[in-house]
This record gives structure tokens, sequence and C-alpha cells, in this order.
């Protein structure tokens, strides 16, 4: 592949060091990349080979913004690049207003949580986005309305071979390295308070303070106050390398990249920085800090007591030392080889959706989507990907409700399912007008609404297209002009449908050509990874196996028995519908747990760690199923009466 990285600048910094260590596995496989960005001092850091394009993308002001713009488009066109891959938010911007008209394949990773109320108006994501931890995954889909399906998550890849232990004697050496701004240097202050009482409790102890930062002059004054002879304090400034100081050191405090550099060198580590203090890092408290980049979001500020408390616990205790190292070592060569990082990367590449040809007739995609219902969400996710497996060149429309969130989600164009102007361009452009799943057909919940579908089917038709009825559901069908309209409407439509009961109904209207039976287009979405499935029932105090999944629609569901030793989980499957139906469930029952915001797949993937699912919503039967999770259906909603039943069910006792 030949990439593109733009970003800021290559400074001394966390991100920086991930996007040259990223650069040099990546050519290492055989890839060519090229960087831009306002330089630094790990320029010299590229590996040969890595070609560096001086840009200002680190500036605000108009006319550097103008001269970046210029200059990233006079390279885009000058190759042709895989994948352009933007690490910063100006970068990722100007590669984003540059991709409307150029349509190149684009990333972005997300190193930090930037606040919305002041970015979000200049933010672009990308087709892809690069997390470098669950909570930023989370900020990202809180924040900025992301799909968590485009969203993966990567870790913060070290050298193993360069970052690793070396035997070491002569004192206690205590080394922190961080970036030394105002909002990063609380750490760095608090140490230097505390290194005279640490130098009298342990006469051969020294700190080493590493970065470089608006604050740094401050922080050499506060370590000059504290030891004006420079007997156990040092603060260097910046340093392109730290390993060196790694390996001289007994004990690491900080946060993030330079805390797993510390971890590979065999050091234990304190995790304490701006954002929060998570304390000695140790196997039980590793989970819920690598969910945070080992960052301590959500965690107390540090404080020198804290501070001065663990160091001191640290520096008595030679074999807690050791045994704490040890398990940092062990946990970058399981979880964070740089290879893992590069590979991540090249599946977000390989993810991105397929620019198509626009000379080609495409496809106009009908169903129920844009509405926020879990199932029809999950049938558009999966109708997309099989309709790239069956030809990626092929351009696909989406009619929605909410066609600019649709487009954001699944990379996909999208219009408006009532904007008419909309529809009949789409029609007539489209070859194929396919209707993607669901229970479309039917006047149960209104007339309007078949009348709507009916109408596109006969209209389709009426053009010449190719009208497809794909896994669909039909009925209940009450009106003889319901019946009516339906077997006109598929009248020479190729049909295909998820249920016997849809094809019985289908066979006694006798449309034109045969019906066949074929599982439901949902059942063919992943699941969520099982590191953002664990990471979910964290946040949630789930615990795999001890919970059961309840989707409610209905006033009735309030008096629904459950097993006594599983935890509620409410799951709104149609959150404008099914939210006030499980709040006023958890006011009952307050051990019950409301879990909301989830994507399909992530719901998909918390079933199937769930002992059981009772569901009032069709899809939630079909996901249990997807997951081989017992199920059984609740109420006499036509569409779950014929639905086959699950008899391993734990015992539903009143709870």
């Amino acid at each position: 592949m030949n990439i593109l990285f733009a970003t800021s600048r290559l400074s001394l910094g966390g991100a920086e060091t991930h996007i040259v260590g990223l650069t040099e596995e990546l050519t290492a496989m055989g890839h060519t990349v090229t960087v831009a960005s306002a330089g630094g001092k790990l320029t010299a850091s590229l590996p040969d080979g890595v070609r560096h394009v001086p840009l200002p993308l680190d500036r605000k002001d108009p006319l550097s913004v103008l001269r970046s713009l210029l200059g990233l488009r006079r390279l885009l066109k000058s190759e042709p690049f895989s994948v352009v891959h933007a690490h910063a938010r100006i970068p990722a911007f100007l590669c984003g207003l540059l991709q409307k008209t150029m349509r190149f394949p684009f990333v972005t990773t997300a190193h930090l949580d930037f606040p919305r109320k002041r970015w979000g108006l200049f933010s672009q994501w990308g087709d892809r986005t690069l997390a470098v931890s669950q909570d930023i995954k989370d900020h990202l889909i809180r924040e900025y309305g992301l799909s968590p399906d485009t969203i993966a998550v990567t870790v913060n890849g070290i050298d193993t071979a360069h970052f690793s232990p070396l035997p070491h004697e002569g004192g206690l050496h205590l080394l922190h390295v961080s970036r030394l701004d105002a909002d990063r240097s609380l750490t760095a202050f608090s140490l230097i308070a505390i290194a005279g009482d640490l130098r009298r409790r342990f006469p051969d102890f020294r700190l080493t303070i590493l970065g470089e930062g608006g604050d740094l002059p401050a922080v050499r004054e506060a370590a000059r106050r504290m030891d004006p002879h420079g007997a156990f304090l040092s603060v260097p400034g910046g340093v392109a390398d730290p390993a060196p100081y790694l390996k001289e050191a007994n004990l690491f405090v900080g946060v993030s990249r330079a805390a797993l550099e510390a971890m590979a060198c065999g050091l234990p580590v304190i995790l304490s920085g701006n954002q929060g203090y998570g304390g000695i890092l140790t196997p039980e408290a590793l989970p819920v800090m690598a969910a945070t980049n080992l960052c301590c979001r959500g965690c107390p500020l540090p404080t020198e007591q804290g501070l001065l408390r663990d160091v001191t616990e640290l520096l008595s205790d030679r074999l807690r030392r050791d045994t704490l190292g040890t398990f940092g070592r062990e946990t970058i060569l399981r979880a964070y080889p740089f290879s893992r990082t590069a590979e991540d990367c090249l599946s977000l590449y390989d993810s991105l959706p397929p620019r198509p040809s626009e000379k080609r007739g495409g496809v106009l995609l009908c169903g129920y989507f844009g509405y926020g219902n879990t199932g029809d969400e999950a049938i558009l996710s999966a109708s997309l990907a099989a309709l790239r497996r069956e030809d990626a060149s092929r351009p696909v429309t989406v009619l929605a409700a909410k066609p600019r969130r649709v487009a954001r989600h699944h990379g996909v164009r999208a219009v408006g399912r009532f904007d008419p102007l909309g529809v009949w361009r789409e029609l007539h452009r489209c070859k194929t007008l396919l209707f993607g799943g669901g229970g479309l057909l039917q006047d149960d919940t209104s007339l309007r609404s078949l009348l709507y579908y009916t109408a596109l089917l006969r209209l389709g038709r009426a053009l010449g297209k190719e009208v497809v009825l794909r896994a669909g559901g039909v009925g209940p069908l009450t009106r003889p002009i319901s019946r009516r309209m339906v077997r006109n409407a598929l009248h020479g439509a190729a049909v295909t449908v998820r249920d016997r009961a849809s094809k019985r109904l289908l066979t006694e209207l006798g449309p034109e050509g045969g019906v066949t039976v074929v599982p439901d287009t949902a059942l063919s979405l992943p699941p969520a990874d099982r590191d953002r499935v664990a990471h979910l029932l964290r946040r949630y105090g789930l615990t795999a196996g001890k919970f059961a999944v309840l989707a409610l629609r209905e006033e009735s569901s309030l008096l629904l028995p459950l097993p006594r030793d599983l935890t509620p989980v409410l799951i709104p499957f149609f959150p404008r519908e099914d939210r006030a139906i499980c709040l006023a469930f958890q006011r009952r029952l307050p051990r019950a747990v409301l879990m909301e915001g989830l994507s399909p797949s992530e719901i998909l993937g918390v079933i199937g760690e769930a002992a059981a699912v009772l569901g009032m919503r069709l899809h939630a039967l079909i996901f249990a199923e997807r997951m081989g999770v017992p199920y059984r259906a609740v109420g006499d909603n036509p569409k779950l009466t014929g639905y086959p039943k699950s008899d391993a069910l734990p015992s539903a006792k009143a709870g």
C-alpha cells in the first residue's frame, strides 16, 4: 500500500512517537509511507525510505491553513495514495475538505478526547476512525455522534526490542516522562514537592523529569528551589529517546505511552497525570486503566500525599518492584507489540467502503432506516456489507429518515425517504430497487406506511427497474385493500421472505413468481469484538453469564417474571417507543440495568454474553439465535407468535 500520514508536527510526545513507530512497522512490512507535517525533533527518527513533506499543519492562521490545503492537494494529485491517514485535528479537517472532491479513502486516529464544544464544527473523522482506547471510542460516540461500527480500537504499540529491561544497580531512581504543558505538568510539580521527603527517607533517592513544553522553565525553577545543587533532582528537558533513562530507573511515575514504555523496560509503574490518579498499576487494575490508554480519565486527581504514600511503598519493597516489573514487561509483550498496532491499521484500511463507479447502474436500498430501530439498523448494516461483497463497484443509495446521519455512519450515499424530488431522481438513476428486509409490507401499524412502500414498488416497476424484496416480512394484512395492494406491488418482483408465515400469506395472494424462505438479513451481522464487549460489561457492572437481556415494548412487560439469580438488563431496541417502558420497569425493579446508545453489533455482542433473552422485539430473538443464547418470545405480537421457541431458558421465578 502507498500510505499518506498527515499530522500537525513531529515534536516530542506520545502521539508523535506512535506515528514514527507506526511508519517503521509498516515500512518493514513492505508498505510505502509518506508523512506530511510541520516537522520537529522526531523527523530525524523517521526510517529510511519514508519521505517527509513539510507543511504548516500545526498552525491555525488563515494563510498557513491555505498553504497546507494547497500543499496537501498537490501531494494527493501527484501520486495515487491507497489511503490517507490523519492523526491530528487540523490535518483531519483539511483532508476531510479535500476528500469531498478528490474521493480518496480517508481514516483518522483519535489520540485524545477533544471537547466537541470547541472542535465540533471543525472535526472530520473520515470513513473510519481508529481510537487508542475504549473510552476515547465512547467519547467519539457520545460527543460526535459517530457510529460505533466505524470506530476500531487499537493500542499504543511499543518496540519491545528497543524498550527492554537491563539489570540495574546504583540507588533508587524515580523517572517521570511527560509533556510539560500547563495541562500536563501537575505530576511533575507534585513529585518535586515530595522529593525532599523521599530523599530524607531514602538517602540514595534520585528523581529525573523528562519532557518539553510551556511549563518546562517553571518545572526547572521548582526543582532548583527544592535542590539548589542538583544533588538528587534533574530536569534535562525533552529527549527524542527516553529508553536510556528508563533502563537506569527503578520506578516510573506517569501516564499513557510513557507508562507503556516503562512497563516494556520492566519498571513498576504508578499512574499519575492531569486527568486522574490511578496509583500503583497492578494486574487487578490493568483492565480498567487500559480502557483509558493508561491516562486515568475518570479517576480522582493526584495529590502529593497519595504520591508520597505509593512511591514510598514501592521504594521500600524491592521484591514487589521486581514482581510488578515482570508483570508489566509480560503485559507489553502480550498485548502491546507494535505489530498489533500496524495490523489494526491495515485491517481498518481493508474495511474502508469501496469507491463505487458512478458510471454503473446502482442499487436504491429501501427500508425503515434512520429511525434508530435496532433491528432495521442491523438489516441496513448487513445489507450494505452483502452488497459490497457481491459487487464493490456498484453504487448504493439508501432511502432514510435521517440521510446525513446514515451517510456518516455507513459511508454511503443517502437521501430523505420523504424527499419527493430526491426519491424520483434516485429511482431514475438506479438499476435495482431493493427492499432490504424487515416487516415493511403490513398494515398493523398503519395503512400509510403500506401505501408508501407499495407505491415505491409499483413506481420502480413502471420505470423498468429490477425490483427485489430480500428477506422481507409480510403481514399482517387485515384489510382486503391491503392484500390487493401487496399482490399488485409484488407482481413481477424477485421475492424472498424471512419466515414461513410470510410465504404462506404471499402464496395465498398469488404474486407472480416463486417465494423462497431465507434467513433474516440481520443474522449475517458480526458482533462487536470481544474487547469492546468486555469494556461494555465492565462499564455497566455486569458479569458474563449472570444477566438476562430484556427487550420490552408494552406496559404488560412490567409484570414479566424473571430468574432471581440473573441481573435484568434492559435494552430499548426502538428507543423512541421502548425507553419509557424500560424506565418504568427500572423504577419497579431498581436492580435492573438500562443499556442505551449501543450499536446493533454491540447489542449482538452483549447478548452473546447473556444467560438468556426475553423479547417483545423480533430482532432480540434473532440476535439470541445468532449468538446461540436461550431465548423466549413474550407477548402476542404477530411477528413473534410464529418464531421458533428456545426450550433451554433458566426457570423464570418472580424476582
